[in-house]
């Protein structure tokens, strides 16, 4: 992930009600983290795809928590991503 992109998120994540504990940043239930060095491996339209398809998943099985912590990371990513 471009450094830039990697700020974005996790600036945008932090206002969308996730948080920083020490290296990790953390969705607002709970189900779901992602590391402040390195957010993910690949750029946010992957990111994205991913998240979605877990969501799906997850409301299939129903996971309520995970659901609502996946579409709050993929309600940031559509954000960052519309300018695009």
């Amino acid at each position: 992930m471009d450094p830039e992109d990697a700020t974005q998120l996790l600036e945008a994540l932090a206002s969308a009600g996730w948080v920083v504990r020490g290296a990790w940043i953390y969705a607002p239930r709970g189900t779901m983290w992602l590391s402040v060095r390195e957010p993910w491996h690949e750029d946010l339209v992957v990111l994205l795809e991913r998240m979605v398809g877990r969501i799906e998943r997850a409301r299939q099985n129903g996971l309520d928590d995970v659901v609502a912590d996946t579409q709050s990371l993929v309600d940031v990513l559509k954000q960052l991503l519309g300018g695009r």
